[in-house]
């Protein structure tokens, strides 16, 4: 790979594998005193790889041991306060309280052989909106109208 094409697979944010490598970076601690990578890869030690601060709130990483398939979070530290999080740009996560798994950014799409289905036998899914009643009891976008009290017994039914 040359000089151009190694910057260019370590621009972005996130976890971005490249042939030695992952590099990392992360935008969202502006106010951190330190940041750190932890994982599958360092066995979730936050003194192992350091992120440098590169201005702008901005933090980078480039960690040699890290693979593709690792799970991964960074450990921030704010005063007192030690944090891990989740990486916001992670492209594939274990479960949405989970961690972060490095993702292979160079998956092959091609030759899935995929067709659009025709258009009468596409399945279409609508959002039915109802009408917002009010605290007062009117109904939203008709000044005039209230709702009357349910009087059915039937769940989810309202006469209007």
């Amino acid at each position: 790979m040359s000089t151009t094409a190694a910057e260019e697979a370590r621009r972005g944010m996130g976890a971005m594998p490249h042939e030695s490598g992952i590099a990392f970076r992360v935008l969202w601690a502006p106010h951190a005193q330190a940041a750190s990578v932890v994982g599958s890869f360092n066995d979730w030690s936050a003194e192992i790889h350091p992120m440098a601060r590169e201005g702008d709130g901005y933090w980078y990483a480039d960690i040699a041991s890290a693979a593709v398939g690792d799970e991964y979070r960074y450990h921030i530290v704010n005063g007192d306060q030690q944090m891990l999080r989740i990486d916001p740009y992670a492209r594939q996560v274990t479960s949405s309280v989970g961690n972060a798994v490095v993702a292979d950014r160079l998956f092959d799409w091609d030759g899935d052989d995929f067709h659009l289905p025709a258009v009468n036998e596409l399945v279409i899914y609508e959002l039915q909106t109802v009408c917002q009643v009010r605290a007062s009891g009117r109904v939203g976008g008709d000044p005039g109208r209230r709702v009357q009290p349910l009087r059915s017994g039937r769940p989810g039914s309202v006469a209007v």
